[in-house]
């Protein structure tokens, strides 16, 4: 498929905000390349789908990213257009988006012209084996002048390609297509288009959660129909995306979960998924990266104490006293964070893995489907394959049948410095794994406070002010943002300025610089502030505040439930707890559960 024809169809996705339109026209692509085995290459959908997702390979694929920022396309831009940088911050100042800014430089045939004849190039067709070939290759470039080598490249692109394919070649490598198409509308698309039915959609969902691989997802459909997408499988070595818990007041809890639960300790440590085959072991991070190397004690204890042939698990690692009485603070956890001196650190910072759950266990050559089976019939299991010790321990669980006995296992858990309770249905039918879905199956709880913000939120950099005095030279305060699933966008929350450390600042200034964007970023929405540097959301912090409130100065929860309101959420007093490296930006608070947990506060008015 020539890459044309792809950027065609992205400007009509662009042209409209109309979700059902938005499908059609995606829908009609998938279509495209279903009945078009002549115009296609086999590897096309795949690849189609990991370049409107904004990337090259799944997430979950442990392969180099094409690392060019903003600023270093622009200086792009000045160089093969022979303009001054000037000029390109002057139109993207207009623009706003760098592949407007390239298509109005592309657009000037007189200097396209010259450009393409001076390079002694002959007018071709660019497929998206081609594109997606040289951007493969940009990605794997490292060493000596590896940006000369990088631009080289990418002037080969630019030199055969429209002013229109420029400018979505643009927005594929700075990595801001955002043409409205979530992953949602792919699998949506998959289904209309290869079988026949939009209501296909939740077993290709359910597919996604134990294998969050679309374009592999995709191949399979386009390959084999139905029985490619149900072919789909757990596979050791593929994580699977995490089951999640809601929020609600510790009185509503029984009355949501069914009258009785059970209650574990929600510890403060980070949430690993344990791969175990043989004597190999990998451990997942909640955004499912390959984080092994920074816990070889924790792969260890895994290796020798879990008695099965293929195991998945998941557990909290906490860091502990060297006599692994005291559980520390995360903080302290992620000074383990690092490509050298682990040995090191190991020692210094030792970790005792909590395991709370079973997702795929394969024992003496049989199969055991634990994901469908309840809460109580996997701890069951769990407990029966682990043999417990100072490092590995499964984490401490508490029947529930009264607000009073839910009550006293709270308080006794923050006595021991966990960080509140999680509450889990031990209903025998649906109690099950639900990979992916946050639900009411399981409620954390973190606080019992009236008044007072429940928990804790998590939230995506937009925007800063430069600080002053002491903090001069580094951002004094943050525009945060969570998610709005209903319009794709990052809605601007509040302030936040206080709980941070000059460490802290400091690692911000560093890990934001290569973000930083001329203009607020098309998937922000922010429009009572004007901050002296805008982000491309990259990055979750933890913030917590003293209530939810409703302002008008606020844009989060505006438009909700296909409404438009006149003011949004915001966070009082809100003050920084700590970056959620964990997490990835599409893992931050959503403007769902701000309504949820606004509602959670006593005498909360209804959001006009």
């Amino acid at each position: 498929m020539d890459f044309e024809t792809l950027v065609t169809y992205y400007e009509r996705i662009s042209s409209t905000k109309k979700r059902l339109e938005i499908l059609d026209i995606f829908s009609q692509l998938f279509s495209y390349i279903r009945d078009n085995p002549d115009k296609t290459d086999e590897g096309d959908l795949e690849k189609i789908i990991y370049l409107t997702q904004g990337t090259l390979y799944a997430e979950i694929s442990e392969q180099p990213k094409l690392g060019l920022a903003e600023k270093t396309l622009k200086d792009l831009l000045s160089s093969y257009y022979a303009v001054n940088s000037s000029t390109v911050d002057s139109i993207m100042k207009k623009t706003g988006d760098l592949g407007e800014t390239a298509a109005k430089l592309a657009g000037s045939k007189k200097k396209q012209g010259q450009i393409t004849a001076f390079m002694g190039i002959q007018k071709e067709t660019l497929y998206i084996k081609d594109i997606y070939d040289r951007l493969t290759e940009i990605a794997n470039i490292s060493g000596t002048k590896s940006l000369d080598k990088k631009f080289d490249k990418l002037r080969w692109l630019l030199a055969r390609s429209s002013p229109l394919s420029v400018k979505y070649l643009m927005r594929i490598i700075n990595s801001s297509l955002r043409v409205g198409v979530s992953d949602a509308t792919i699998m949506d698309g998959l289904a209309v288009a290869f079988l026949d039915d939009k209501n296909y959609r939740t077993l290709i969902e359910k597919a996604y959660n134990i294998y969050p691989d679309l374009g592999y997802i995709g191949k399979k459909i386009h390959k084999e129909g139905l029985n490619g997408l149900k072919s789909v499988q757990i596979q050791i070595g593929v994580p699977i995306r995490m089951m999640l818990a809601s929020r609600l007041d510790y009185t509503q809890i029984l009355d949501k979960i069914g009258g009785e639960c059970v209650s574990e300790y929600k510890l403060d440590g980070e949430r690993l998924q344990i791969h175990k085959s043989g004597e190999n072991v990998g451990l997942f991070s909640r955004r499912l990266k390959n984080i092994s190397e920074q816990y070889p004690d924790v792969q260890y204890v895994i290796a020798n104490n879990i008695s099965a042939d293929k195991v998945i698990l998941e557990g909290e690692a906490v860091a502990m006293d060297v006599m692994f009485e005291t559980m520390l603070p995360f903080q302290v956890l992620t000074t383990r964070r690092r490509k050298y001196d682990i040995q090191e650190f190991v020692k210094k910072i030792p970790v005792c893995l909590f395991l709370f759950d079973l997702l795929y266990l394969e024992k003496n050559g049989e199969k055991i489907p634990v994901m469908n089976k309840s809460m109580l019939e996997r701890r069951k299991y769990l407990e029966e394959i682990t043999t417990e010790s100072k490092e590995l321990r499964v984490v401490m669980q508490k029947p529930i049948h009264t607000t009073d006995e839910l009550v006293e296992f709270f308080n006794e858990a923050r006595a021991k410095n966990c960080e509140g309770i999680m509450n889990k249905s031990v209903d025998p039918i649906e109690s099950i794994y639900k990979a992916g879905n946050r639900g009411f199956l399981w409620i954390k709880l973190k606080s019992l406070e009236a008044g007072k913000m429940k928990d804790s939120i998590d939230v995506v950099p937009i925007g800063a002010y430069m600080g002053k005095g002491k903090r001069s030279n580094r951002y004094g305060a943050f525009l945060v943002a969570v998610f709005n699933e209903e319009n794709e966008k990052y809605e601007f929350l509040t302030r936040v300025a206080t709980g941070f450390s000059d460490d802290d600042l400091e690692e911000f200034w560093n890990m934001l610089q290569p973000t930083l964007s001329e203009s607020r970023p098309t998937n922000v929405v922010c429009n009572t502030e004007k901050p002296d540097v805008w982000f491309n959301p990259s990055a979750v912090i933890e913030i917590v505040g003293d209530e939810l409130t409703i302002s008008n100065k606020a844009d989060a929860g505006k438009f909700y439930n296909g409404q438009v309101r006149e003011k949004g959420y915001s966070v009082r007093f809100p003050v920084f707890q700590r970056l959620r490296s964990d997490k990835n930006i599409i893992d931050c608070t959503k403007v769902d559960e701000l309504v949820d947990f606004y509602q959670l506060q006593p005498s909360s008015e209804d959001l006009i």
